[in-house]
């Protein structure tokens, strides 16, 4: 590895492995990694990998701490330049195959190489976002840093706070079981549990 923090974990659908650290990205065959760096790869806008996703075309989609970049073909690529100097903490890829990027200031919609806020009636485009999920009834579920779990259902925001027992806290993880329910990962509180609301 080219640095032993790691920040992500891919496997992608070609079985590379790909792996995201603090001094660039490493691409693993089953044999050796091959880096990609800011010193190799000058479109890489920081060698600091946040958050990985490999979306449906087989595109690698790297965000840093300096914003978003894409792997296709051998090589890497900038992706939305609105979004250069941001921090992505977390990526994902919607229905209409575009992306929805969780940012330390808010929520964005990546479409055809555009990035755009998206602000849900309710929300802040300061939000600290650190995890996102798609549930499978169509709602987006968005984990912040320090005001809990939303819930945004296409129609109203939902907020899990100080009464479901997941305010003040910073949300690192999220992920749908194959029953519906969400699993929340939390710093210093452990994993929660979240079912019929």
């Amino acid at each position: 590895l080219p640095q032993n923090t790691v920040n992500d974990i891919l496997q992608s659908r070609n079985g590379y492995v790909w792996v995201g650290t603090q001094e660039g990205m490493a691409r693993f065959d089953g044999m050796r990694f091959t880096v990609f760096a800011r010193r190799t790869a000058p479109d890489l806008p920081s060698n600091i990998v946040t958050c990985l996703l490999e979306d449906r075309s087989g595109r690698i989609w790297i965000g840093t701490n300096a914003g978003l970049a894409f792997f296709e073909r051998g090589r890497i690529a900038p992706g939305a330049t609105e979004l250069a100097g941001r921090v992505i903490r977390e990526i994902i890829e919607d229905r209409d195959s575009s992306l929805i990027v969780g940012t330390t200031r808010g929520l964005f919609r990546v479409r055809n190489g555009v990035a755009s806020p998206m602000d849900l009636p309710g929300s802040s485009s300061a939000w600290d976002v650190r995890a996102l999920v798609r549930h499978s009834d169509g709602s987006l579920w968005v984990g912040t840093e320090q005001n809990g779990l939303f819930r945004w259902s296409g129609s109203a925001l939902e907020h899990f706070g100080p009464g479901s027992g997941l305010g003040g806290v910073t949300i690192n993880a999220l992920i749908q079981d194959g029953a519906g329910d969400l699993w929340v990962g939390m710093s210093g509180e452990g994993l929660r549990l979240l079912r019929d609301g």
